[in-house]
């Protein structure tokens, strides 16, 4: 479990939000994550009993052909919506994050 999720942290997380406070957030935007001491380290993505990664599939290829998946955004949105009020109300805590990223 540590190995995975220091993984996750490292490569698919940190490194990216690295990138996002070096190259793609605005001064504005920094400004205002300073305020509340947020910075690209995530430390409790290891520290977490349990980690969720949400992926979205914008198209899928079926016999060489390229397929559109349309209304991927607002299915991942309104499902992670109900699963985060889901969690919350059997009393357990969450945090996301959403880093911009390639993937």
């Amino acid at each position: 479990k540590q190995w995975y999720q220091r993984r996750v942290r490292g490569r698919l997380v940190e490194d990216e939000e690295r990138v996002n406070y070096e190259r793609r957030m605005g001064r504005n935007w920094l400004q205002d994550l300073a305020k509340i001491k947020s910075t690209y380290v995530k430390e409790y993505i290891s520290d977490a009993d349990c980690i969720i990664l949400v992926f979205k599939e914008p198209f899928h290829i079926k016999d060489g052909v390229k397929h559109n998946n349309w209304y991927y955004e607002a299915s991942v949105s309104i499902s992670v919506g109900i699963l985060l009020c889901a969690l919350n109300n059997v009393g357990l805590v969450t945090v996301t994050s959403t880093p911009m990223n390639r993937l």
